[in-house]
């Protein structure tokens, strides 16, 4: 993907992004619901994933 290519962007071998414990994965670029499974864990797809990826993201801002 050329996004991630010309920002440089942290991916696992599988192709998830690599993120930080509050769901950055650059400078002011959070991911949630798929993006956030290798964090989040399976519940990331759903409504209680995105509650909690919502809850990550707040604190750290």
């Amino acid at each position: 993907m050329p996004l991630i290519q010309d920002e440089k962007l942290k991916c696992a071998e599988c192709g998830y992004p690599i993120v930080t414990e509050t769901l950055e994965w650059a400078p002011n670029l959070y991911v949630a619901g798929a993006l956030a499974e290798l964090e989040i864990g399976l519940i990331s797809r759903n409504i209680s994933g995105a509650r909690q990826a919502a809850k990550m993201i707040a604190n750290s801002v």
